[in-house]
Formats: C-alpha cells, sequence, structure tokens
C-alpha cells in the first residue's frame, strides 16, 4: 500500500513539471511578477 501511495502521490508532480517545462506566455508573466 505503502509503495502504492507513493506512486499516486509522484505522478500528480510528474504532470505538473511536464506542464512547467511547456512554455505558457500567460503563465511565465505570471509567474515573472
Amino acid at each position: 500500500m505503502t509503495s502504492m501511495n507513493t506512486l499516486v502521490c509522484q505522478e500528480p508532480k510528474k504532470l505538473h513539471w511536464e506542464k512547467r517545462q511547456i512554455p505558457i506566455p500567460g503563465d511565465d508573466e505570471v509567474l515573472i511578477k
């Protein structure tokens, strides 16, 4: 169960990082500010 929980927790983080790697003008402006 522990390994399953860690996988579930890591999945969203991977998606989040992938999204951050893709340059989005709107998000970049918000991050810079």
